[in-house]
């Protein structure tokens, strides 16, 4: 879809339609200018190369939906809520989230960019099938990515790709099953492109949890605090007690009531447990997980006999006394 125009109502109905609506306020009057406009709509991600041709001011509101400004020509200065306004170019690119009050303070001119709209919905399901988890919404972005090297370098060229493939009546973005794979690879390609400080975009995600508090105070089930690494046998898995990733299964003695660490280790001659944690032999209890820390916290303590005093006395190692 290309549109092309001088008049900045038609241009904010066209961004309306297509993207969000807006308000637009003309900076610069000082010479004939005209809007050029190329658009490929979609319910899931939108692609568009826009170019005002003249400094203008644009006022959205609340998006609704994740968006990503790539400036391919000139500078772009935006704010969203309450942070500052920030300057791209076209090394970074500018990152927008469904809340918030958005506007683009200053839309240079000669400022050619690449605009991706993507539903938000789209995107947190995306978000949740790679860490095969329930994520809150809205997601945090970076708001910047950097575009000039590695993936957000492959990112901008895939972005590239499409809007040029767009152009192209028989392109294999308007395909009904590679063009919805390719949206899958935008999404999932903004999820992991690092922002200016070498992070990844999506810069605090935390998955939605429920069920009861564990030990560390987090929600959920105690797991063990050591993660085994890939070909390191005879390490502690991460995994719930009993369960294949734990190394002291339902029945194993370990898990028993009076069971210390010394009679561990007394089942095991040569093996030195290791109270510690990361020194621990193959045998050793991990104290983490609920079996292994019965264990340590349930051993039978014995105490000396008290005097007719009330003082408490010390037994000797030869003293008989069981």
């Amino acid at each position: 879809m290309t549109h092309a125009t001088g008049d900045v109502d038609e241009a904010r109905a066209f961004l309306g339609r297509y993207y969000y609506s807006s308000f637009v306020d003309v900076l610069s009057w000082n010479r004939p200018w005209e809007t050029r406009f190329d658009v490929t709509p979609s319910d899931t991600v939108t692609l568009g190369d826009l170019q005002f041709g003249t400094d203008v001011k644009v006022r959205f509101g609340e998006l609704g939906a994740y968006h990503v400004d790539l400036p391919v020509a000139g500078s772009l200065t935006w704010r969203q809520g309450r942070s500052g306004p920030l300057r791209v170019t076209t090394t970074t690119a500018a990152v927008f989230q469904p809340v918030g009050d958005t506007s683009l303070e200053k839309w240079d001119g000669d400022c050619r960019l690449l605009a991706v709209r993507i539903d938000r919905v789209a995107l947190e399901d995306e978000l949740a099938r790679l860490l095969d988890s329930p994520v809150r919404s809205p997601v945090t972005l970076a708001p910047t990515i950097d575009v000039t090297c590695g993936p957000g370098a492959s990112w901008l060229h895939l972005v590239r790709l499409m809007v040029a493939d767009a152009t192209q009546p028989q392109g294999l973005i308007h395909h009904p099953v590679v063009g919805a794979r390719l949206q899958e690879a935008v999404i999932a390609g903004l999820l992991g492109a690092p922002s200016r400080d070498g992070v990844p975009a999506r810069a605090g995600t935390a998955p939605a949890t429920s069920g009861p508090r564990g030990r560390s105070g987090s929600r959920g089930p105690a797991t063990h605090r050591r993660v085994r690494r890939a070909g390191a046998p005879g390490r502690l898995g991460t995994g719930r007690a009993g369960e294949p990733g734990c190394r002291h299964p339902p029945g194993d003695r370990r898990g028993r009531r009076g069971t210390g660490l010394r009679r561990l280790a007394a089942d095991r001659p040569g093996a030195a447990v290791d109270r510690d944690g990361p020194g621990q032999p193959p045998g050793a209890p991990c104290l983490a997980c609920p079996s292994c820390w019965s264990a340590r916290s349930a051993r039978p303590r014995s105490r000396s006999p008290r005097t007719p005093s009330g003082r408490w006395v010390r037994r000797s190692a030869d003293s008989g006394s069981p």
